[in-house]
């Protein structure tokens, strides 16, 4: 078994495991808080859903009509590696090949004035997909936007996507102050000494894989709805059964 093989088996496990069929739940509350993980997420319109359960370091999955789904992967430590050329090198070299995801673009950006990393990658199955990595609050958060074939960060529906997500807590960590829920160009933060560059780096790889795993979680999420949206045929009468 290769290793895109390995992961595929991994997401589809689970997604069976956890049941990751969205539903629409109009009774539910169109906003979470995670209190221990200090940040809270807003669905962007009516017809956005919660997905029934998640897997483990996923704090939620949310799709809509048109296919696009949301997910938040979060790690906290106890000190959390600075956002860095190094992090953003070894998150790189496991994020992409991992989750089997082309690379289209990635830069340095901020996010509610917070020092953060945007990777742009295009799936196997034509769609688009937009991660954010921001470390602050001493947790890693990879918000991940699944899209249509057309680049996700130009619908005109993203940014209030990604304006969905907030922290609950101001965070320790700030960057030049932008607009709220804006990406802009961001300075990316200087090199560290030898050591901690490879801690960065190691870090990065270890996030990597694990937003790569929910990225993969997501896809075959997406594949499953579309294959339950599909209309069943209408089974026809036959004359000779009157």
């Amino acid at each position: 078994m290769n290793g895109w093989s390995r992961w595929c088996l991994v997401a589809v496990l689970f997604t069976m495991q956890f049941g990751m069929t969205l539903r629409c739940m109009a009774a539910e509350e169109p906003t979470r808080t995670f209190p221990a993980q200090k940040c809270r997420y807003t669905l962007p319109g009516p017809d956005w859903s919660w997905a029934d359960k998640q897997m483990p370091n996923m704090l939620f999955m949310a799709g809509n009509s048109s296919g696009f789904v949301v997910n938040l992967t979060y790690v906290s430590l106890p000190k959390p590696e600075p956002l860095n050329e190094q992090f953003v090198k070894g998150f790189e070299s496991t994020f992409y090949k991992a989750a089997q995801v082309t690379k289209r673009a990635g830069r340095f950006v901020t996010f509610r004035g917070r020092p953060a990393y945007q990777a742009d990658g295009l799936a196997a199955n034509g769609r688009t997909t937009s991660t954010l990595v921001i470390n602050a609050n001493g947790t890693t958060y990879m918000l991940t936007v699944i899209g249509a074939e057309q680049p996700i960060e130009t619908d005109p529906t993203f940014e209030s996507i990604r304006q969905g997500f907030d922290f609950t807590i101001p965070s320790e960590q700030v960057a030049t102050q932008t607009a709220p829920g804006i990406a802009a160009p961001l300075t990316p933060v200087p090199a560290a000494p030898a050591p901690a560059e490879r801690n960065a780096y190691q870090m990065g790889r270890l996030m990597g894989g694990i937003a790569a795993i929910c990225l993969l979680v997501a896809g075959v999420a997406v594949v499953v709805r579309a294959l339950v949206r599909k209309p069943k045929p209408v089974k026809r009468r036959n004359r000779r059964d009157d």
